[in-house]
């Protein structure tokens, strides 16, 4: 692998870490956010709505409860108006609970089973209140009160212990959710700091590798490579390095130079010893013309001599022949 592809490849774990921490963290959080969402929202709302229902339910059992009770008829339309404005007050409540429950993400079986027992009673509890308003309506107050005594009194009791029960379940809700959003977030954080130590051990174990790889490759630092490669370039082959690698750019640096060094060496001593032998050429060919020119002297002087000679022997042939 080249030094760049390491390079790459070292960024790219510690941004793939960082995207990693990234994901988890939002998770982690849109995790909290719908908790929170249906702690606060969804889970408020069911109990308000049935803290709501519990009210009209509680005032309608007492304004029933005074309606048989007055004696005088002209103080009923009163109690009249009263129910009827806690009829509505229930019936909003109803519509905001029925619009949550259409919603099957929001609740749960548990809370269609306590909603159906409340609807229930409510049919009930209607059914008597009606039935109280007839007795009334017909002059039959004494049988109106035994009526609201014996009947109505224990199915608003079963009414409200419903709505009561609904409620306590939506506390336990609450409760369950806002502990889990609390272990949710100590653990996030715990989670953070554990992604964030195994990132920073990752990161300096993939940085310290990457180093000591381009350390082993180059023997040195960059800086001082490019140097000594430079002092050898301008021809400087006394240049040495200190390496703890053998086998590194640094190290082949230095074995470069030495035998760079060797090899001018030779030259030196093989051009010595031609310019010895050169020099000894040199005086071999000047003893041997001095040779040369002595020869071709003491052949002229030997020429010389034979030709006075033959001069002589041809005098005395001469006279030789003057005297015969």
């Amino acid at each position: 692998m080249t030094i760049a592809n390491r390079l790459y490849a070292g960024f790219a774990f510690i941004l793939l870490l960082l995207v990693i921490t990234t994901i988890v963290g939002t998770y982690q959080v849109s995790e909290i956010d719908k908790t929170l969402t249906r702690v606060n929202e969804v889970g408020s709302e069911k109990q308000r709505f049935a803290i709501n229902y519990r009210g009209s339910v509680h005032d309608r059992a007492i304004a029933l409860r005074d309606l048989v009770l007055v004696d005088d008829a002209a103080d009923r339309p009163p109690l009249r108006e009263l129910i009827d404005d806690l009829k509505a007050n229930y019936n909003t409540a109803d519509k905001g609970m029925s619009a949550i429950f259409s919603d099957s993400t929001l609740v749960s079986s548990k809370e269609r089973e306590l909603l159906a027992a409340i609807e229930d009673v409510q049919v009930r509890g209607l059914a008597a209140a009606d039935e109280t308003e007839r007795l009334l309506s017909s002059g039959q107050r004494q049988q109106a009160q035994e009526y609201v005594l014996n009947e109505l009194s224990p199915v608003y009791a079963e009414w409200l212990n419903r709505i009561n029960t609904f409620i306590d379940y939506q506390e336990q809700n609450i409760a369950s959710g806002t502990e889990g959003v609390m272990d949710r977030s100590e653990n996030f954080a715990t989670l953070m700091w554990w992604v964030t130590a195994f990132a920073i051990i990752s990161g300096g174990i993939a940085a310290w590798r990457i180093v000591a790889k381009l350390t082993h490759t180059i023997g040195g630092e960059p800086e001082e490579a490019a140097e000594v490669l430079q002092r050898i370039a301008d021809g400087d082959l006394t240049v040495s390095t200190r390496t703890r690698y053998e086998d590194s750019m640094m190290a082949d640096v230095n074995r470069m130079a030495r035998q760079l060094r060797e090899i001018l060496q030779d030259v030196n001593d093989s051009a010595d010893t031609i310019l010895n032998s050169s020099n000894e050429l040199s005086e071999t060919a000047n003893d041997n013309q001095q040779l040369v020119v002595q020869q071709q002297e003491q052949t002229t002087q030997g020429a010389t001599a034979i030709h006075q000679m033959a001069q002589t022997v041809r005098e005395v042939a001469q006279h030789t022949e003057q005297a015969a």
